[in-house]
Parts: structure tokens; sequence; C-alpha cells
């Protein structure tokens, strides 16, 4: 907080050796941070003002839950070129406020109504939770796999996912980066991979799954005290982090 002010008062304690006037710093709570106009260009900008009477959800997390719900609905699909990179529509986002008070919950309620509308399927099956590992990741996108009988004849071992797209709500990351930090486990660089170029993969020697042209997206909800608690120096370098908005 800053201080707007100094006001000098006079005390109705009087007491020897003490000043007959203190000064009192008047200060102002630090204003809530409001989202530059540019950044509701357009039909998502129109779509939030719209919800906004009907929610108490804060506008910057409808936009971004918006955005992060119709890139994972388009797929692979769309994407910009950057240099030789394709850059798709999925986006990591985290969305950070008080317990109860900050409605992250609450403003996923409304983007959802309306994506369901539009993809239905998607919205009943490729909406998953539960971040815990990097195999439990590839395995709701994982490839199919083909193998031989005893015969020799080729069979399907195992029918994979036909549809790449997944989006992850996760209402609890401080959990998710909790189990990051546990020796061996590999979320963190299969999260990366999956942002990076969608091509997933674990070289385990009983259970080599792979994902290709995988599309995932994930929002996450977390409080600031977990966030800077959780959040380890490691996490904070690879470029984890950097993935998220």
């Amino acid at each position: 907080a800053k201080p707007l002010a100094s006001v000098e008062v006079e005390s109705n304690v009087s007491r020897e050796g003490e000043p007959d006037a203190y000064v009192i710093a008047v200060y102002q709570s630090p204003s809530w941070p409001v989202l530059a106009e540019e950044a509701y260009y357009g039909l998502p900008g129109e779509i939030v003002q719209a919800m906004e009477p009907h929610t108490e959800a804060d506008p910057v997390a409808l936009l971004a839950n918006l955005h992060c719900g119709f890139g994972n609905i388009i797929g692979r699909g769309a994407y910009f070129r950057v240099g030789a990179g394709l850059h798709h529509l999925k986006l990591d986002v985290g969305l950070v406020g008080e317990t109860a008070k900050g409605r992250k919950g609450t403003s996923w309620d409304q983007p959802r109504e309306l994506l369901h509308t539009v993809a239905p399927y998607w919205a009943a099956e490729r909406i998953l939770n539960g971040l815990s590992s990097g195999e439990g990741l590839i395995y709701a996108v994982r490839d199919q796999v083909m193998g031989r009988n005893k015969r020799g004849e080729e069979i399907v071992e195992d029918e994979g996912v036909s549809d790449k797209r997944l989006l992850v709500m996760e209402g609890e990351l401080a959990s998710t980066l909790k189990v990051m930090s546990r020796e061996g486990n590999t979320l963190s660089p299969i999260i990366r991979q999956a942002w990076d170029d969608g091509r997933l993969q674990v070289m385990t020697r009983n259970n080599p799954m792979k994902a290709t042209d995988a599309h995932v997206s994930i929002i996450g909800h977390i409080t600031k005290a977990e966030l800077l608690r959780h959040l380890n120096q490691t996490e904070q370098a690879n470029g984890f982090a950097n993935r998220f908005i």
C-alpha cells in the first residue's frame, strides 16, 4: 500500500515528556488490476461482456477459460507459424485467487455452458482432471498399439484414443506441483512436451506408451500462498512456469 497523505491530529492524552500531536499516515489499498481493453478485442470480448452480469467471476478468468476451451475444441487444425515451428491454439492457464472468495471454479460455469453447446461430445468426454503423473497424461491421449497373436497375426492390443484433444481442469494445482517435486515423477517434462509439439513418450521398459499430435490444454486453480510455496526454483527455471499464463 502507498501512503496518500500524512495527517496531524491532536492527542487527547496528556503525558509528561510526550508530544501532544501525532502524525498518522493514511494508506490506500492496492487497486485491483484491470486488463487492458485491447485484450477483449473481437468476439471473445463480446462474449465476456455478455456473461459478466450473470456471474461473480472475474472477467479475466472468464476470458482465459473461454480462450483455453475454444482453443482445445479447435484442435490442431489451426496454428501460427513461428519460424519453422507450428504454434497451435493450446493454452495452459493458472487462475490465482483466494479460496472461495476468488470464484475460480465459478469462472468456468458460463464458458462451459457455451462450449458444451458448441461441442457436446468434447465437453462430455475430453475434459478430465487429476494430473498426477506423466504416464497418466499420456494414457489419456495415447496412440493405438498393434501387436501379434500366437499365430503371428497382427492384432490391436490397445485401441488408444482417437480424439487427441484434452482439456485438463485441475481444481487443486497445488497438488500437481507437489507431486511434480517427487523424485522420478515425469509430469513436468511431459506437460512441457505437450505444450511444445504434442509428441509424448516415456521410455519405460514394461509399458513404453506414446502419443502423437496430442492437443493438451490445462486450466489450474491455486491460491497465491500455495503458488509461492510449491512452485519451486527448478520449475521456475526449466520452462514449466513459462508455459502457463
